[in-house]
């Protein structure tokens, strides 16, 4: 029953926002257009899971603009 739940949720937010899924690659071009002091350390997906965890780290002196 979950899985569908989280399917559905995706297809909403396809539909409803245009949203897509992005690959590690497409994550390091976020970070480093949002603001190139970010950091981009990988993504990963624990074992037995659908989602997924993305890292990245603040390198700036002070607060994001």
């Amino acid at each position: 029953m979950l899985k569908i739940r989280v399917r559905n949720i995706d297809i909403t937010m396809m539909a409803a926002l245009n949203a897509r899924e992005r690959e590690q690659g497409d994550w390091a071009i976020l970070f480093s257009t949002a603001d190139p002091r970010f950091k981009f350390l990988g993504a990963r997906k624990p074992e037995n899971s659908r989602m997924w965890i993305i890292e990245a780290v603040w390198e700036g002196d002070g607060p994001a603009e």
